[in-house]
């Protein structure tokens, strides 16, 4: 699953893995379904945490413009 997961596991986590990557989308389409995709994997009343990764494709450059800019501070 990579090695955020192998090294949590090998500390002792007990944790589940799930990719929910879906082919060339950017963390706004991401972060636009997340909470559909995440609520069922999370059981009320345990304490869990949630660990999120994008990929490149929020790098991507399309007609000279990035696809997801850079936040300003």
């Amino acid at each position: 699953m990579g090695r955020v997961v192998a090294r949590a596991r090998a500390t002792g986590w007990d944790l589940t893995a799930c990719n929910l990557g879906v082919r060339q989308e950017a963390a706004p389409e991401v972060q636009h379904r997340l909470l559909a995709e995440a609520r069922p994997r999370l059981r009320d009343g345990e304490v869990t945490g949630l660990v999120l990764s994008t990929g490149i494709d929020d790098t991507t450059v399309v007609a000279g413009r990035r696809r997801v800019r850079r936040p300003t501070r």
